[in-house]
């Protein structure tokens, strides 16, 4: 009978044990849990090359939380601490154009992103104004001749290559068509 005293008090005691230890270390293990998430990611352009020194602003949809990074020399990123939810990513870095978009973040996860930057478009705007010396001529598209009028044999583009005519074969059209204004 003794033994059987012992074995269950035993039994008791080791069950108490087991349960003392379970609920001490139980805290211990709730802080490997984390309620939040977290946005990690790399900023290239559109040729893959990575762009450091972006600016990259997250914006909670839910509240008004918002929190601002800028990539570092690998043009990675990460934003840590960040409550489970919808979120809007706006990245801009300078000559790219500004790149967004929403992502979900989850409890205990890290949400990986890769963002591309587009090249920004330039707009130029050029105003004359009408008393200027500027003048401007229509140009002909549909054809590769040039038409002038040849007024006088010094005006004419082509004074060497007469001489060259006249001193190889002289012709009399030629010579006519030097001092006679023609349409070309």
């Amino acid at each position: 009978m003794t033994s059987q005293f012992f074995q269950k008090r035993l039994g008791y005691y080791g069950t108490a044990l087991f349960l003392f230890v379970f609920l001490a270390l139980q805290p211990f293990a709730l802080l490997g849990q984390n309620s939040r998430g977290s946005l990690r990611g790399v900023v290239q352009d559109a040729s893959g090359a990575v762009v450091p020194g972006a600016r990259i602003v997250v914006r909670a949809a839910e509240s008004s939380l918002e929190r601002e990074m800028v990539s570092d020399s690998r043009g990675e990123f990460r934003i840590d601490e960040l409550p489970p939810g919808n979120y809007h990513v706006k990245v801009k870095a300078s000559g790219f154009a500004e790149a967004d978009s929403n992502v979900k973040l989850i409890v205990s996860s890290v949400r990986e992103i890769t963002v591309t930057l587009k090249p920004q478009v330039v707009q130029q705007t050029i105003t004359l104004d009408g008393t200027g010396s500027i003048t401007t001529q229509p140009i002909e598209t549909t054809s590769a001749v040039r038409q002038s009028i040849i007024t006088s044999p010094t005006s004419c583009a082509c004074n060497s290559w007469l001489g060259t005519a006249r001193r190889t074969r002289p012709t009399q059209g030629l010579r006519r068509a030097a001092h006679t204004p023609t349409a070309v």
